[in-house]
């Protein structure tokens, strides 16, 4: 695959300006997507169809992992989601749909504004207890773990349910959508290959879990690495016994039996197995940061996921910041007392577990501290900080010396917001070279 890095544009990629190109990449989605063609990677196409004017994905092109989803819920509530009209040209961005009971069946959609979501009501009538216990007792559904999450087999769906402490009734559902996108990872590609551990930060649905599967088939079949996850409830590799082959034909993985056992599970992965490379999702207590920290030490490169806005919600997570090094406070001399203005500072206590850190919440993009030991003491020392990459399609920051090319730039006063999202992940990261391919109908 052939992947834009070190590109810098004065304006993110346009949908007008790419949308004579949508249906041949269309008709070559197989190819684009990654050298084989499966069923996954074809389902993901059909998710998305792009036209000049917008995503119309349709009942017809719902793809067979959304089905899956559609499949397990009562026969009227899918009646209902059928006949929505206003849903049925949005599902290429749908997030999750929460059912409770005494209330209508509501999907969560992605809309045009980074981060922001939409609720569309998706049936005329009020759910009942029997319409969530029917969801819940499926036969496609996994055992549910005791934090309470389940998956749809094969897929990488999952779901969550709220139950009454005291009787133990089931009160609600919500079915998280999971998605294999090709190409998601790929502003980081180039880091990646320069062989870091990485630390992805941002808040739930910013798509932490899709880029790590895509990171995972990437080190995987194309760096040729020996890549392990480490999987609460199928969250990366997707529910049941077999890994989805989103994540890598090469890649291997091992389940974790209880959230409070990742820790474990983590050590043990290394210990037995020899990775090159672990990846975990949601890294959440001081115990995981510590097992962490430990593989580190061992040589193994780690990729992974933990909660947060920005950096320095981490600096300042206690149970957190062994991470990025840790955090002790130093008592100055006078000199530097005099500098600072204080004789108490907060310092770095050792090296971070990671090379690199990338804020995924940022309105603009993605911010990638490469350095992410210097953007720590930066935060500690209450300097300025610059992130070396900005923008969700891999272009470097201004600041950095890296030698910057301008391609398919668009007057801002051309920019729409909605556009923006339209474009799928691996248009974003094409080169001109496979651009100019593609227009001259090329094979791959």
């Amino acid at each position: 695959m052939v992947v834009l890095r070190h590109f810098r544009m004065s304006s993110p990629w346009r949908l007008r300006r790419l949308s004579p190109l949508l249906p041949v990449i269309r008709k070559c989605s197989r190819n684009l997507l990654v050298s084989t063609a499966t069923g996954w990677q074809r389902d993901f196409a059909r998710d998305r169809q792009f036209t000049s004017g917008e995503a119309q994905p349709t009942q017809n092109h719902v793809g067979k992992e959304l089905l899956a989803l559609f499949d397990i819920l009562p026969g009227t509530l899918q009646k209902g989601i059928r006949q929505n009209a206003e849903a049925e040209a949005r599902w290429g961005d749908l997030l999750e749909l929460t059912l409770d009971a005494g209330r209508f069946l509501y999907g969560r959609f992605r809309s045009s504004s980074q981060f922001r979501e939409m609720d569309i009501s998706l049936s005329s009538q009020r759910l009942t207890l029997q319409d969530l216990r029917q969801i819940q007792d499926n036969g496609s559904i996994t055992s549910w773990t005791s934090d309470n999450r389940a998956g749809i087999r094969g897929t990488l769906h999952r779901l969550s349910r709220i139950v009454e402490p005291n009787a133990g009734t089931l009160m609600g559902l919500t079915l998280r959508v999971g998605r294999a996108e090709p190409g998601a990872a790929c502003p980081i590609y180039s880091l990646l290959e320069e062989g870091r551990s990485m630390l992805l930060l941002g808040p739930p649905g910013s798509g932490k879990t899709t880029i790590l599967r895509d990171v995972a088939r990437y080190l995987s079949d194309d760096q040729g690495l020996r890549v392990l996850i480490i999987d609460a409830s199928g969250e990366i590799g997707g529910a049941g016994e077999q890994l989805h082959p989103a994540v890598g034909e090469r890649t291997r993985r091992m389940h974790v039996g209880h959230r409070l056992q990742q820790h474990q599970v983590m050590l043990e992965g290394v210990q037995n197995h020899t990775p090159e490379v672990v990846i975990i999702d949601e890294i959440g207590s001081q115990q995981e940061a510590h097992a962490a920290a430990s593989i580190a030490a061992r040589g193994v490169r780690i990729i992974g996921t933990a909660h947060g806005l920005e950096l320095k919600d981490l600096v300042g997570n206690p149970e957190l910041n062994l991470l990025i090094g840790g955090v002790e406070t130093a008592i100055v001399g006078d000199a530097a007392a005099k500098l600072y203005g204080r004789k108490v500072m907060l310092q770095r206590r050792g090296p971070p577990v990671f090379d690199a850190a990338v804020e995924l919440s940022s309105q603009s993009g993605w911010q990638v501290h490469e350095d992410l030991a210097q953007s720590v003491d930066s935060i500690l020392s209450g300097k300025p900080l610059t992130p070396t990459f900005a923008g969700s399609s891999g272009v470097r920051n201004s600041t950095t010396t890296t030698t910057a090319t301008s391609y398919l730039q668009v007057p801002a006063q051309e920019a729409s917001p909605q556009e923006d999202s339209l474009v799928p992940p691996l248009v974003q990261c094409m080169s001109p070279e496979m651009i100019a391919r593609i227009e001259a109908g090329a094979g791959f």
